[in-house]
């Protein structure tokens, strides 16, 4: 009986961090949803042949707005431990509210990994515009 409760919790880890909606999402390799804003990041080969088996830590650019002025900044992060508990919020919407922004000029995704499976994971958006 303990040993099938092993194997059920074993399991269940295995499959949320296959199946993460923050960070990578390993189904993506088979052709699954990638739904990481940062698209090259939804799959953790990435981080690998980009060298941070470790520690990896890069920029990526996103969107990029119409006539705006890059006046203002909103940045908002959410974290994920183990790919079991995610915080934060890391939306366009709420990005531009703390920046006080109506027209966006620019979009940025901003991806911390430590381990690659990963441990600890934190994805930030900066939002530029006026």
């Amino acid at each position: 009986m303990a040993k099938s409760k092993h194997v059920l919790l074993l399991l269940g880890f295995a499959a949320a961090a296959t199946i993460a909606c923050q960070g990578m999402n390993q189904t993506a390799l088979y052709g699954g949803p990638n739904m990481n804003p940062a698209q090259p990041y939804g799959v953790s080969s990435v981080v690998y042949n980009r060298g941070g088996f470790l520690y990896h830590s890069h920029s990526v650019p996103g969107q990029v707005g119409r006539n705006a002025k890059s006046e203002k900044t909103g940045t908002v992060c959410s974290t994920a431990i183990l790919n079991l508990v995610a915080m934060g919020d890391s939306s366009l919407e709420t990005a531009k509210a703390n920046g006080g922004i109506t027209k966006i000029a620019s979009v940025q995704y901003d991806v911390t990994h430590i381990f690659i499976l990963p441990v600890y994971f934190e994805h930030c958006t900066v939002v530029t515009g006026e």
